[in-house]
């Protein structure tokens, strides 16, 4: 294991990019933590959409790069002298990403580059042949559950937050059946429907008897170390997805580009500008970072936004960044921390 990475001479020194000062970043603290809190409960709709709102048109970045320094700097030593660590995956929900499935994993692969790919049942046994490339090329196939309620596509309409414990168990259990029987493989992991929106905690006891060793099914606006890992249950892993550094209380997927009712991003180049400089804030807080797109999205058109995000991420590994899986990165956070309740804390504190 390498030794704990020393901070660079321009980051040991002097004022915080950002500026502020440490009443400056009290208050962030608590504003962040009071839009955390308000969110995970549902109240204050009202107070916490202008909150949001002026956040997002003054000082959004500053308060991403500021949350992703004080939760994830030093916290965690990386393997080999890594820059940080990156987890790029894909939702797989339509058919029309399944018919891209072949196209993403050229490009994936002719830069050496290994993803997590959520998958549900359904539409692994429709695409056999494609899901068990993506296996013998080193590609992570983990559980989406089995028909991803809130699907019209695979005619299941139900909110999966709302069709009950049991039906969301069984979700659960055939998507893994699924995975297991037509890839030969077994799962590591799940991801709820929609993340966060969707997600339900009674679920966890299920999928650590499954053997699972991680969860991805929240967002890290949502979580108190903003988007650190952490073990919400005993032998069980939450690796949350990252937001964007323009909003950071969002996702930053690529649904948010055209598909989207009211758009985030004004086009293909503007949302490559936001995946730089996600991927420049994780190799310079030596933090963890997660995304996920959807491949349909990649290769609207000429297909040149899923060619830009692989060529920046190649160009980050090749500056530092562990670029891994969710089950490599849980295998080797069991490793590290063995038998851990909480191998680090994650509350903010001020640096």
């Amino acid at each position: 294991m390498s030794e704990r990475l020393k901070p660079m001479p321009h980051k040991a020194a002097g004022p915080r990019p950002g500026g502020g000062g440490i009443a400056g970043d009290a208050l962030q603290r608590l504003l962040v933590e009071w839009l955390r809190k308000t969110h995970v409960e549902n109240c204050h709709r009202f107070a916490r959409r202008l909150v949001r709102q002026t956040i997002h048109r003054t000082c959004s970045q500053r308060f991403f790069r500021s949350s992703l320094r004080a939760c994830h700097q030093d916290r965690i030593v990386w393997p080999n002298d890594a820059l940080g660590c990156f987890v790029l995956s894909f939702d797989l929900d339509w058919r029309e990403d399944n018919n891209c499935l072949p196209t993403l994993l050229q490009l994936l692969n002719t830069r050496g580059l290994t993803s997590s790919i959520a998958a549900i049942g359904r539409w692994v046994e429709q695409y056999p042949e494609a899901y068990r490339s993506a296996v013998a090329t080193a590609h992570e196939v983990f559980n989406h559950t089995y028909s991803h309620p809130d699907s019209e596509e695979l005619g299941r309409p139900e909110r999966f937050n709302e069709i009950g414990l049991a039906d969301r168990i069984e979700e659960i259990e055939r998507g893994d059946e699924a995975l297991r029987r037509v890839l030969g493989i077994e799962p590591k992991g799940f991801r709820a429907p929609h993340f966060s929106a969707l997600n339900t905690t009674d679920i966890l006891p299920c999928l650590v008897k499954l053997g699972y060793s991680y969860s991805a099914s929240t967002i890290a606006f949502r979580t108190p170390g903003y988007g650190l890992p952490h073990r919400p249950v005993s032998g069980l892993w939450e690796f949350p997805v990252s937001g964007a550094p323009r909003e950071f209380f969002r996702l930053l997927g690529t649904y948010d580009i055209r598909r989207a009712p009211k758009p985030l991003w004004r086009d293909e180049s503007d949302f490559l500008v936001e995946w730089r400089a996600l991927l420049e804030a994780v190799v310079e807080f030596r933090a963890f970072g997660s995304a996920f797109l959807d491949p349909m999205d990649l290769f609207f058109a000429d297909g040149a936004l899923g060619v830009g995000l692989l060529d920046a991420l190649e160009a980050a590994r090749d500056r530092g960044l562990w670029v891994t899986t969710y089950g490599e990165l849980a295998e080797w956070l069991n490793g590290r921390y063995p038998g851990a309740a909480e191998p680090y804390p994650v509350s903010w504190r001020a640096r």
